[in-house]
């Protein structure tokens, strides 16, 4: 085992050399320091102390920490395979690694202080002008392969330019906007200005729900859901009109057909599971909700184990949509 270890120590040693980067620190085991060094003598000098400092020659004792280095050559470039120039890597875990490095044509080189797993967020120049989506990489370093190259594909950010409408001719001043992105899982919002316009964050390519209200907690709430699909580098022109929201009732049995009481209705949006609502049935087992958007739903009995959930559709113009006798197959 020694032999082997004593091996694996001068094969780090020997890379260390080569790779040109900063002199950093990763633990070895080394169980017996002696064999290590009969077994191959060029580990002895590595340990030598300086001149400066004594004469004498000295070995690592057992956890000894022996000198290496790992190095990340990350190549960025744009969907187009083009070097993003001026982008920039930020080490952000572990959190006592190196700082940001800038891209000099298109390549970052990050020097890295042990050989877990690291992250890097890649971030593109700044621009007023469709920038450019930043990216986390993960990396772990391999103690066989000093230098280690990735490549990361930025993307061009999209964003909403829209304008909202009331039916009903009201203002939508007040508007608020929240957007939520189907991929990424992730929300942003937005909100409207006295004509009723808004302009979005930069949001990555790809679809996103909108969901547009008055602002108005009211049974005459109005609202608007929309399914866009964004392409990067370019500004989706959209138009909403906000519209009363849309009532959702039924009655919950059990397998009787009993009403049942004080039972929760969960409401999922089909595409985002992040919004929900739920309700309670009352005494008579009915439930009522009276703030849909538009859109498809689905509606689950949450303590009821054997009953599946239900797709569900409410059509933009409606004012109600009845759900019939939902049957609760469970405790």
């Amino acid at each position: 085992m020694a032999v082997l270890v004593a091996g694996f120590l001068a094969f780090l040693l020997r890379q260390s050399s080569g790779a040109e980067s900063q002199t950093l620190r990763a633990p070895i085991l080394i169980s017996d320091p002696e064999a290590a060094v009969q077994s191959d003598p060029s580990l002895r000098a590595p340990f030598e102390e300086s001149a400066e400092t004594s004469s004498r020659t000295t070995l690592p004792g057992p956890n000894a920490e022996v000198e290496s280095s790992y190095r990340l050559e990350l190549r960025v470039v744009d969907r187009q395979g083009r070097p993003v120039q001026r982008a920039s890597a930020l080490v952000t875990e572990p959190d006592d690694s190196p700082g940001r490095s800038i891209a000099a044509a298109g390549i970052a080189t990050i020097d890295v202080s042990r050989l877990g797993p690291h992250v890097l967020e890649v971030a593109g120049p700044d621009s007023d002008d469709y920038p450019f989506i930043e990216a986390s990489v993960r990396w772990t370093p391999d103690a066989e392969v000093p230098v280690s190259e990735i490549e990361v594909v930025l993307h061009r950010a999209a964003r909403i330019q829209g304008s909202l409408q009331c039916s009903d001719g009201s203002s939508a001043a007040s508007a608020g906007i929240d957007i939520f992105h189907v991929e990424t899982k992730e929300w942003s919002n937005a909100a409207a200005i006295e004509d009723g316009t808004f302009v979005s964050q930069w949001l990555p390519a790809g679809e996103v729900v909108v969901y547009s209200r008055n602002g108005s907690w009211s049974s005459d709430d109005l609202r608007e859901r929309e399914v866009i699909h964004l392409v990067e580098g370019q500004t989706y022109a959209y138009r909403g009109t906000l519209a009363p929201a849309i009532s959702l009732e039924g009655t919950v049995v059990d397998g009787a057909g009993r009403p049942r009481p004080n039972t929760p209705v969960d409401i999922y949006d089909a595409l985002n599971p992040q919004y929900s609502e739920s309700v309670l049935s009352s005494d008579d087992g009915r439930f009522y909700y009276d703030a849909l958007y538009p859109g498809t739903y689905l509606l689950d009995l949450p303590k009821a184990t054997a009953t599946s959930k239900t797709l569900f559709t409410v059509e933009r113009g409606s004012l109600s949509r009845h759900m019939g006798q939902l049957i609760h197959r469970g405790r």
